[in-house]
C-alpha cells in the first residue's frame, strides 16, 4: 500500500514529512468546536488531538532542518500536550522533532528523536491568539532510517453559549 499523505495538511508537502498513521480510518468532518454541558451547566469544549506519523520511508528527510509541514489552527487554540513515540530511532547527528510559530523554529516544543522510546507527554502550554500555522521540522539529519508516531493534544476555538 502507497503511503497517503495527509489531506489536512493542505497541499502536499513537498518532503512529505508528515503521513496518515498506518490503520487510520475515515471520520465525520464538522466545522467548528464541540460543546458539551446541559442547559443550566458550565458549557465545556472537547478535547481534540491531531496524530501523525514522521517516517523517513515517507520522503526526503535531509540534512541540516527539513523545512517539514504546516499545521493551521483556528484562533483561540490552546495547545496542551505533544505525545511522541520513537518507533525506529533516527540516525544522524542529535535529531530533533521541532514544533514552532516560524518555519524551522522551535518555539513551541522541540524533543530529540535520536533512541527509541516509550510514550512521553511534553508539556505545550501555549496559546493561539490568531488564527496561525505551526510548523513542524525535523533537525539533525542526513537520516537514513527514523519513524515516531506524534499527536498534539488542543482546545480547539472557544465555543459560543447556548441561546
Amino acid at each position: 500500500m502507497a503511503t497517503q499523505v495527509n489531506p489536512l495538511l493542505g497541499a502536499t508537502p513537498v518532503t512529505q514529512v508528515l503521513a496518515v498513521p498506518a490503520g487510520a480510518r475515515k471520520a465525520a468532518h464538522f466545522n467548528g468546536p464541540v460543546s458539551v454541558g446541559g442547559t443550566n451547566d458550565v458549557k465545556g469544549v472537547a478535547l481534540l488531538a491531531y496524530r501523525f506519523d514522521i517516517d523517513k520511508a515517507n520522503g526526503n528527510i535531509a540534512g541540516g532542518t527539513t523545512p517539514g509541514s504546516t499545521l493551521h489552527f483556528p484562533a483561540g487554540t490552546i495547545l496542551w500536550n505533544l505525545i511522541s513515540q520513537v518507533t525506529v530511532a533516527f540516525d544522524g547527528t542529535t535529531p530533533k522533532l521541532n514544533l514552532g510559530t516560524t518555519p524551522g523554529a522551535s518555539d513551541i516544543a522541540s524533543i530529540s528523536i535520536a533512541s527509541i522510546s516509550a510514550a512521553a507527554t511534553t508539556l505545550l502550554s501555549t496559546v493561539l491568539p490568531a488564527a496561525g500555522n505551526v510548523y513542524v521540522s525535523v533537525t539533525g539529519g542526513p537520516f537514513t532510517v527514523g519513524h515516531a508516531t506524534l499527536a498534539i493534544v488542543y482546545l480547539g476555538s472557544p465555543a459560543l453559549p447556548w441561546s
